[in-house]
C-alpha cells in the first residue's frame, strides 16, 4: 500500500482546520463558568427564580429582533442550541421583562413625586390570566407587527405572571409586593449572575424604542438609572459609559471598581504569603476602619503602623456577588482581576474565627450572615482554583510592607511585651506596677549603696 501524499495530506488536514470554528470570538463576554470553580459553590452561579440565558431552553416563536441576533450570539461564550428565529424571540420576551421589571420598581420606588408618569399597569382577564405588561406589549407590536397571542406566545405570558405576582394581585386590599419577598430577592440575585446575561446594548436599543413609542422618548429616567437604583438603591452617580458595560455582571463589577485609583498599576508577581489579622494585630499593627461610603471597597492603605480597610457587610448575597464578578474576571478580565486581588488578600487576612470576630469588632467587617465561621469559610473558598497572571502593585507594596514590619527586631519585642503584659486592663496595670516596683528597689538599692559608701568615706 502506498503512502499518501504528503502535499495532499496538508490539504486534507488545512481544510480541516478551516472548517474549525474560533473558540471565542472577539465580542464573546458571556461566559459559561469554569467547572473547577464551579464546583466550589454551584448554587452561587445558578438562577433561582428566573433564567434569561439563551442555552437553558428553546422556545417556538415568531421572529424579531433579527438585527441584534448574530451580535448577541457572538457575546456567548459557547454555542446557542436555538435557531435565529428562537434566539431572537427570547432576547425580546427577557429584555422586555427585565425592563418592565425595572420601571415597575423605579415607580413604587417614586410614587410620592408627582412628576413620575410612567405606565406600568397590566390588566387582568377573566380567567385570572394577565395580559403582557405595557412595556412588553408594546415593543412586540413594531417587532411582530401584531400584539402578543395568548395561544401562540405562551412566554410571554409567564413573564406576566411572574410580574403580576409581584406587584399587582392584592390579599385584603394591600400591595402584594410584601407576597413574595422572597421572589423580588431572588430576581435580583439572578440577574447578576454571570451565565444568566443579555448583552446590555439589546436592552438600550430596546429601552429607547418602547419609549418612543410610548410618550415620544421624553420624560423617562435614563437606562443606568433605573437599574442601579434596582440593584444598589437611589443614587445620582450615573455619569458612567454605558458603551463599556457589557451587562449585569460586568456593571457589577464597575460599580465596585468606579471610585477605584485609575488606572491600577499591575505587576506579573504573586501575592507575598501575609499573615492572617489575629497574627498581624500580635505583631503590632493597628487596625482601622474606613466606613465611608463615598470610598471605594477595594482601597486598602498602610502607613506607619496602621492598616486601614473600607467596611465590607456580609449577607446572603455578598458570596454570590464576589463569586461571579471573580468566575468574569477568570475569563474576560484576567489582566485587570481587581475583585479577585481584593478578596486573595482578605483570604489571607481571615483563617479562622478568631480573626473574623477581631475584625467585626474593629468595625471593618459587619457580619449578617451570624456565624464567623460561614464568614471564614467563604473567603477561604473564594480562591480555590483561581488563577493570578498579575497582580494588584498596591496591593503587592501593602503586603511587603506589612511582613518587613513584622519582622523588624525592635517593633517585634515590643509587640511581644504588648500581647504579653498589656493585653488586658488588668495585665497593664499589674505590669505598670511591677514596673514601677522595680524602679523603687532600683532607687532604693542606690540609695543604700551611696549612704554605705558615705559612711566608709567618714
Amino acid at each position: 500500500m502506498e503512502d499518501e501524499n504528503p502535499n495532499g495530506l496538508a490539504m486534507k488536514i488545512k481544510a480541516m482546520l478551516e472548517k474549525v470554528e474560533p473558540l471565542f470570538t472577539d465580542k464573546c463576554c458571556i461566559y459559561r463558568v469554569p467547572h473547577e470553580i464551579r464546583s466550589s459553590n454551584v448554587d452561587a452561579y445558578t438562577p433561582r427564580a428566573v433564567s434569561i440565558d439563551p442555552r437553558r431552553r428553546a422556545w417556538k416563536v415568531l421572529s424579531c429582533v433579527q438585527e441584534l441576533e448574530p451580535q448577541v450570539r457572538a457575546c456567548y461564550s459557547d454555542d446557542i442550541k436555538l435557531s435565529k428565529e428562537e434566539h431572537v424571540m427570547v432576547i425580546l420576551v427577557d429584555c422586555c421583562f427585565i425592563l418592565e421589571l425595572l420601571l415597575r420598581f423605579f415607580s413604587e420606588e417614586s410614587k410620592e413625586d408627582d412628576s413620575v408618569t410612567i405606565e406600568t399597569h397590566s390588566t387582568v382577564s377573566p380567567d385570572s390570566q394577565p395580559d403582557p405588561p405595557s412595556h412588553l406589549r408594546c415593543v412586540w407590536k413594531p417587532f411582530t407587527g401584531r400584539s402578543p397571542d395568548r395561544t401562540s406566545d405562551t412566554n410571554c405570558y409567564d413573564f406576566s405572571i411572574i410580574l403580576t405576582a409581584r406587584t399587582e394581585l392584592s390579599v385584603e386590599d394591600k400591595d402584594s409586593i410584601s407576597l413574595f419577598p422572597w421572589l423580588d430577592e431572588y430576581l435580583r440575585w439572578d440577574l447578576l449572575l454571570l451565565e444568566n446575561q443579555i448583552p446590555f446594548f439589546v436592552f438600550n436599543n430596546l429601552y429607547d424604542l418602547a419609549f418612543s413609542t410610548l410618550n415620544g422618548g421624553t420624560g423617562h429616567p435614563s437606562l443606568l438609572k433605573l437599574i442601579l437604583g434596582y440593584f444598589f438603591g437611589p443614587s445620582d452617580d450615573t455619569d458612567w459609559d454605558s458603551g463599556s458595560i457589557e451587562h449585569f455582571t460586568d456593571l457589577l463589577r464597575t460599580f465596585h471598581l468606579k471610585q477605584s485609583i485609575s488606572p491600577l498599576s499591575r505587576k506579573k508577581e504573586t501575592l507575598p504569603f501575609l499573615k492572617s489579622a489575629i497574627q498581624l494585630h500580635e505583631a503590632g499593627v493597628k487596625f482601622k476602619v474606613i466606613n465611608k461610603r463615598s470610598l471605594c471597597l477595594l482601597d486598602l492603605k498602610f502607613s506607619g503602623r496602621t492598616l486601614e480597610i473600607p467596611q465590607i457587610e456580609l449577607e446572603d448575597k455578598t458570596e454570590i456577588w464576589l463569586r461571579n464578578m471573580v468566575a468574569l474576571e477568570q475569563c474576560y478580565y484576567p489582566d485587570e482581576s481587581y475583585i479577585t486581588d481584593y478578596t486573595a488578600v482578605l483570604d489571607y487576612l481571615i483563617n479562622t474565627e478568631k480573626d473574623v470576630d477581631f475584625l467585626v469588632n474593629k468595625g471593618i467587617i459587619i457580619n449578617w450572615l451570624g456565624d464567623s465561621n460561614a464568614v471564614a469559610k467563604l473567603f477561604n473558598g473564594l480562591g480555590k482554583n483561581i488563577i493570578h497572571e498579575t497582580f494588584n502593585a498596591e496591593y503587592l507594596r501593602i503586603c511587603k510592607d506589612l511582613n518587613d514590619f513584622c519582622e523588624h527586631p525592635c517593633l517585634r519585642k515590643v509587640a511581644t511585651l504588648r500581647r504579653d503584659y498589656c493585653n488586658t486592663p488588668w495585665k497593664t496595670v499589674a505590669s505598670v506596677a511591677g514596673i514601677a516596683l522595680l524602679i523603687l528597689t532600683v532607687i532604693q538599692t542606690v540609695c543604700s549603696i551611696i549612704q554605705v559608701v558615705q559612711g566608709f568615706s567618714k
